[in-house]
């Protein structure tokens, strides 16, 4: 047993860890279950694929939340800003303009939008840099598009066709 972890701590941790809905908190309840279980700080961070700074830092607010705080609110990230969105609410709004209408009626020459023809209508309407396909793929996620692939439909030969093919 790993000191400042009592028998009461691991049932806590183990608990816990049957509820954990997510991969991040989970992965920080197992590595501090395995640090209250014995293990050590190098074999912990080993396993968790975590660096030993990580597993003391886990460790520590663990053991000053005390019992008071759930360790689902202590153990999730705190939001971050990430990366800028490629596709901002201007380009949203011009996107879905867009596909509003047909691309012939936008002077394209193409009867249906694809990824690439809808890259390239907001690389021209919003300038700047063109959106990647699975930003794209994202926003139209986001303003709940749904796209399929077409499939062509086969009719049946007309009437004339044998004549016509004779005469060939």
């Amino acid at each position: 047993m790993h000191a400042g972890f009592s028998s009461g701590d691991r049932q806590r941790l183990r608990k816990a860890l049957t509820r954990a809905r997510r991969a991040r908190p989970f992965r920080r309840l197992q590595a501090l279950l395995w640090l209250a279980e014995g293990r050590s700080i190098s074999e912990v961070a080993r396993l968790a694929r975590a660096s030993r700074v990580s597993i003391y830092s886990w460790c520590a607010a663990y053991q000053q939340a005390g019992r008071g705080r759930k360790l689902a609110a202590l153990l999730h990230e705190k939001p971050r800003s990430g990366r800028p969105r490629q596709i901002g609410p201007e380009a949203e709004a011009v996107l879905q303009s867009a596909l509003a209408q047909s691309p012939l009626e936008l002077q394209y020459q193409s009867p249906g939008w694809t990824l690439a023809l809808l890259a390239t209508h907001l690389q021209k309407c919003c300038g700047g840099e063109r959106p990647s396909r699975d930003a794209l793929r994202r926003c139209l996620h986001a303003l709940k598009w749904r796209w399929k692939r077409p499939r062509y439909a086969f009719r049946q030969p007309g009437p004339q066709r044998a004549k016509k093919n004779a005469r060939s």
